[in-house]
């Protein structure tokens, strides 16, 4: 075999890996050794708002942004995402978020029974989750439309019209998987940056 075969195996070998590594990463165990990952009861999505419960934002307030918990352990970074998607795996749920809304500030803020209007917070598509679930190839990730806002990427992704994020959520299907899909947001403890694939774009080149 010539240097250059080996060389063309090898890359081949190291970029299947990382994309195993960044779908491995892209996953969220509903449940860890240092405790709950996954939120989902007390969450609700009405027309553009997010609600959640009282008791379950006086409950993340204290144990991840009140001023003692942030000078004793890292930041904590709490996004929203939905649909609930996920596996079985050893016995709990395995999310696999499409994107993921950062909410971590309404944290450090005062509690609104109306919720928070989720077009103006920052989103991040799930890349390795996108290419899985929805079958787009690398192509077509690379002109998702991600600068326009929550609204039009899910529409141009997802190719359905939708006034609200509420009627998207209750529109959206996922043919070509065979996960489980319930139509609820949920909150996460998940900060997923896509190093890998922005690697394996470079190791193409």
């Amino acid at each position: 075999m010539s240097e250059t075969a080996k060389i063309k195996m090898l890359l081949s070998a190291w970029l299947d890996y990382i994309y195993l590594e960044d779908l491995s990463n892209a996953s969220v165990d509903a449940i860890t050794p240092l405790g709950e990952n996954i939120w989902d009861k007390g969450v609700s999505l009405v027309g553009d708002n997010f609600l959640l419960s009282k008791p379950l934002f006086q409950k993340l307030e204290k144990q991840y942004f009140c001023a003692s918990t942030r000078q004793n352990q890292p930041e904590t970074k709490l996004a929203l995402a939905f649909p609930q998607i996920y596996q079985v795996s050893r016995k709990q749920r395995q999310f696999r978020p499409l994107f993921t809304i950062d909410v971590s500030s309404i944290f450090v803020g005062k509690f609104r029974s109306r919720g928070w209007d989720l077009t103006e917070y920052n989103f991040q598509p799930v890349i390795p989750n996108l290419m899985e679930l929805l079958q787009l190839d690398e192509e077509e990730v690379e002109i998702l439309v991600t600068k326009e806002g929550l609204k039009v990427f899910l529409e141009t992704t997802f190719k359905h019209p939708f006034s609200t994020l509420q009627d998207f959520l209750e529109l959206v299907e996922l043919p070509f998987s065979s996960l489980s899909l319930k139509r609820s947001p949920y909150l996460l403890r998940f900060d997923f940056v896509a190093a890998n694939y922005k690697l394996k774009q470079d190791l193409q080149k």
